[in-house]
C-alpha cells in the first residue's frame, strides 16, 4: 500500500511541476540560401570545434546524383563546400566521420547504371575542403556493395 501512496504522489508531483523537470530548448539559428535543386541530407555531424558538416547528394548539371558535403561554423555561416561526381554515375553519402586532425571521412555509395551495380564509396577531405584521396571498392560478387 505504501508503494501505491508513493505512486500516486509522484505522478501528481510530474503534473504539478512540469517546470522542475523540464528542460527548454532555443533554437541558435536558421539559415536558407542555396541554388540548387535537390538535397538529399543524408548525415550531420559536428566537430570537437562544434563546427557542423552535412553530407548527402545533390543532382548535377548533367542530371545525376553527385555528393555533397558541407562545413558549417557554429553560427551556421558556410565555411567551405565541396560535391563529388564518380565518373558521372549517382553518388551519395550515407555517413560522416570527423577524426580529431579535423579530416572528414566521407563513407558512401555510387551506382553504375552500365552494370546495374553498386560500388562503396570513401573519401577523405582535409579541414580546408581538399579532396585528400578517394576509393571505390566492388567486391565483384555482389550487386550491393552499399555503405552502412
Amino acid at each position: 500500500m505504501k508503494n501505491f501512496y508513493k505512486l500516486i504522489i509522484s505522478i501528481i508531483f510530474l503534473f504539478v511541476f512540469p517546470s522542475l523537470y523540464a528542460q527548454d530548448i532555443y533554437e541558435d539559428w536558421v539559415k536558407y540560401g542555396g541554388t540548387q535543386n535537390y538535397f538529399l541530407r543524408s548525415a550531420t555531424k559536428t566537430d570537437a570545434s562544434a563546427n557542423i558538416y552535412q553530407a548527402g547528394a545533390t543532382i548535377s548539371d548533367n542530371g545525376d546524383y553527385d555528393v555533397l558535403i558541407t562545413k558549417y561554423d557554429r553560427g551556421g555561416n558556410e565555411i567551405w563546400s565541396e560535391t563529388y561526381d564518380a565518373n558521372g554515375y549517382n553518388d551519395v553519402a550515407i555517413d560522416v566521420y570527423i577524426d580529431p586532425s579535423s579530416n572528414v571521412y566521407i563513407a558512401g555509395t555510387t551506382y553504375n547504371p552500365n552494370t546495374s551495380g553498386y560500388s562503396l564509396l570513401i573519401l577523405k577531405y582535409n579541414s580546408t575542403g581538399i579532396l585528400i584521396w578517394d576509393e571505390v571498392y566492388n567486391y565483384s560478387g555482389s550487386l550491393y556493395n552499399v555503405a552502412t
